[in-house]
């Protein structure tokens, strides 16, 4: 197990530290020289170092969702369209996507330290911009760099967990990053809406502004360098056409696709939940907060269904019945509305469904994606995935 880079336990010696290969996002035949570097930092113990990745992994999820509950006061208070307001929620996403597929291989090139304290800084400028946005324009410009600074916490927490570890202790390290990802989307907006009760929603920004600052320094502290591996040059012929190569595989596509549209549908939903909760169903911001965890409640059903299914049917039984869970959900959302049937539980309901659906189909569609390619090309194709 290659757990030297963040396990603090035992002895650990300088040349072992040397050994540890990084699995490159762009290694292929024309991949350029790499060369070895070592950390100089001290090694912190292995559930701090996991937690610490972990919460690095969620930071984007928590800035994305905990200020949902204040979108209609911010439309208030910049005087536009809750409608223009929810643009701020598609262009997160947007160069939330973009950035994770430059940040790998500049983690490849430069190291997942540098690269990540750049991102960090990025993501802790924008949060600043955001909280003190006095136009749409300005807090849509700094949600965009927002984003993109904060892509690079999800990649570069990923690509060092599968630096350090191996076999059982990379699949723990992996699930705590994973629950910790899964639960903070639920947890966030109720943050925000207590938040956006006691404070206003410009508080919800300097609340994520003092997170994303506490992190960095107990990055800067607990985290030493993963990649001890570094790549001469970036190959930008050779990153576009491994790219190029994860496209070209239709059962890979279709699945990216797939899953691209039925997470759609969920991030549809929780872009115009604020204003059908809080504006058409005259909701508070704190009770808002109490609905999303329902759906990762549904989310994690799913998801462990799936895992108790592995064994016993095939990834597209699965698959097919996740589809069949979630379609009729969505069409009683939109038969609801068109028949004047509108009321917070009926959506709640359906929400919950769609999620184990969603739970079941998600994590089955991404591991089909990921069996079609070789263990080198693993950062890229997730990278890919994310960003469909």
């Amino acid at each position: 197990m290659r757990l030297d880079s963040l396990n603090g336990s035992g002895p650990v010696h300088q040349s072992s530290r040397k050994a540890l290969p990084l699995k490159s996002s762009s290694s292929n035949p024309q991949t350029p020289e790499m060369v070895q570097v070592e950390s100089a930092l001290p090694l912190a113990p292995v559930f701090a170092s996991v937690f610490l990745l972990a919460l690095l992994a969620a930071l984007g999820q928590f800035a994305s969702n905990v200020y949902t509950p204040s979108l209609p006061f911010v439309a208030a208070s910049l005087g536009v369209d809750i409608d223009a307001v929810q643009l701020t929620l598609v262009t997160y996403m947007l160069a939330f996507g973009v950035g994770q597929l430059i940040y790998g291989p500049l983690a490849d090139r430069f190291g997942r330290r540098p690269v990540l304290f750049g991102g960090l800084v990025l993501f802790l400028v924008g949060t600043l911009c955001c909280a003190l946005s006095s136009s749409l324009p300005a807090l849509l410009w700094s949600r965009a760099l927002q984003a993109l600074g904060v892509a690079s916490t999800n990649v570069v927490a990923r690509a060092a967990a599968r630096d350090s570890f191996s076999g059982s202790e990379l699949l723990r390290a992996t699930a705590m990053i994973a629950i910790v990802f899964t639960l903070v989307p639920g947890m966030a907006p109720f943050v925000g809406g207590v938040i956006q009760a006691l404070a206003g929603w410009r508080a919800n920004f300097w609340l994520t502004l003092l997170l994303g600052l506490l992190i960095s320094l107990y990055m800067l502290v607990k985290l030493p360098e993963t990649g001890h591996t570094r790549l001469n040059r970036i190959d930008a012929r050779a990153v576009i056409r491994g790219y190029l190569d994860i496209l070209s595989v239709r059962r890979a596509i279709f699945c990216s696709l797939t899953g691209g549209l039925v997470f759609a549908t969920a991030s549809i939903f929780y872009a115009a939940s604020p204003a059908l909760y809080m504006e058409h169903l005259e909701i508070g911001p704190v009770e808002y907060g109490l609905y999303p965890p329902l759906s990762i409640a549904g989310f994690i059903a799913g998801s462990l269904l799936t895992r108790r299914l592995a064994d016993e049917v095939t990834e597209d039984w699965i698959l097919v019945r996740g589809l069949a869970i979630m379609f009729p959900a969505l069409v009683l959302m939109l038969f609801f509305p068109l028949v004047d049937v509108v009321h917070k539980h009926l959506f709640n309901v359906c929400i919950v469904i769609h999620s184990v659906g969603l739970g079941m189909f998600t994590p089955t569609a991404s591991a089909l994606v990921l069996s079609h390619f070789p263990v080198s090309k693993t950062l890229m194709t997730m990278q890919t995935n994310r960003e469909v």
